[in-house]
C-alpha cells in the first residue's frame, strides 16, 4: 500500500520534510518482482477545488481549526483542521510521484494487480484516510482475500491485519 506519495506532499504546498528520502526504498520494493505482491494499491488525495478542508475556502489561515455548524452531513457541530490548498484535481500537486506512476504502469502491463484509490473527492467532506471500514479500499482488499498490508508513504508506516 503506497500512501499519498504525491507531489504536494513531496515538494508542494503541504510538503513533508524529507519525504523524498523514502523513494529509493519504495522504488526498490516495486522493482523487486521476486517479492510477489498479490496487489499494489496506492492512495491518492484527489480534492476538488474549494474543498471544505482548504483554509482559502473559509478565508482563514492554514493550520488552524474551524468549528462547522450542523448540516445535512452531520447533526452536530464539528471541528476541522484547515490546510493549504493541496492535491487539487487537475493540478501537478495531486499526481503521484512520476517514478511511482511509471512503476505502477509497468506492473499493470505485466498483468499484476494495481489499483489507485482516490480519496477526499467530496467537496463537503473530509476524508484523510483510505483505511476505513466499508470503503473502496476495504471492498477491494476483501475481494482479493488480502488480510495483511505492507504500507509505505504518508506520515507513518502502518501495518494492518
Amino acid at each position: 500500500m503506497l500512501v499519498d506519495i504525491q507531489h504536494d506532499f513531496m515538494d508542494g504546498s503541504l510538503a513533508v520534510p524529507g519525504a523524498a528520502e523514502i523513494l529509493p526504498t519504495v522504488y526498490g520494493l516495486l522493482d523487486d518482482h521476486q517479492i510477489g505482491w498479490k496487489a499494489v494499491v496506492a492512495s491518492q488525495d484527489f480534492h476538488p477545488p474549494n474543498h471544505i478542508s482548504f483554509a482559502s475556502r473559509h478565508a482563514a489561515q492554514p493550520f488552524t481549526r474551524l468549528l462547522l455548524p450542523p448540516c445535512h452531513e452531520i447533526d452536530h457541530p464539528k471541528t476541522i483542521d484547515l490546510w493549504p490548498d493541496h492535491c487539487v484535481q487537475g493540478t501537478k500537486g495531486c499526481l503521484l510521484d512520476p517514478g511511482i506512476e511509471s512503476r505502477l504502469e509497468s506492473l499493470a502491463s505485466l498483468g499484476r494487480e494495481v489499483k489507485v484509490i482516490q480519496k477526499g473527492t467530496d467537496t463537503e467532506m473530509e476524508n484523510y484516510s483510505a483505511f476505513k471500514d466499508d470503503s473502496e479500499l476495504d471492498h477491494y482488499l476483501n475481494s482479493l482475500g488480502i488480510r495483511n498490508l505492507f504500507c509505505v508513504g504518508g506520515y507513518v508506516l502502518l501495518s494492518s491485519q
